[in-house]
């Protein structure tokens, strides 16, 4: 009878990230947002909603990353031994998927962090 490994406990909460200099350029953005320092319309200063959309698509981007290196490290692909057939090939990118998404929710790799920097970077000089 082969032996099963057993499931590795929950991960335990991390502590939020300390700010970096994005948060802090966010953080004047909003700031600044009804004052008038760069709100007008032509300004292409970046607005707090512009900062949240690149964040997440930053953390997309990393959780994506994420779950072809893990395809390609083997999560869940079949085991001899189950046999669960095509269904289990085809569900088997969801969990990865899924598995991914919950990596980044902790914090991730740090993928996410420097795409949005660079994002905050690109949208600051133009």
């Amino acid at each position: 009878m082969p032996v099963l490994p057993l499931p590795s406990p929950p991960l335990a909460p991390q502590p939020p990230a300390p700010p970096t200099a994005a948060h802090t350029l966010a953080a004047r953005s909003d700031a600044g947002a009804g004052s008038g320092a760069g709100s007008g319309v032509g300004s292409g200063a970046a607005t707090g909603a512009d900062f949240a959309l690149m964040r997440r698509k930053a953390e997309e981007l990393e959780s994506a990353f994420l779950s072809v290196m893990l395809g390609h490290a083997g999560v869940g692909r079949p085991l001899a031994e189950m046999g669960g057939g095509s269904g289990e090939a085809q569900f088997a990118s969801l969990l990865r998927d899924a598995q991914a998404e919950a990596i980044v929710a902790r914090g991730g790799i740090g993928l996410a962090e420097a795409i949005f920097e660079a994002l905050v970077r690109r949208s600051a000089n133009g």
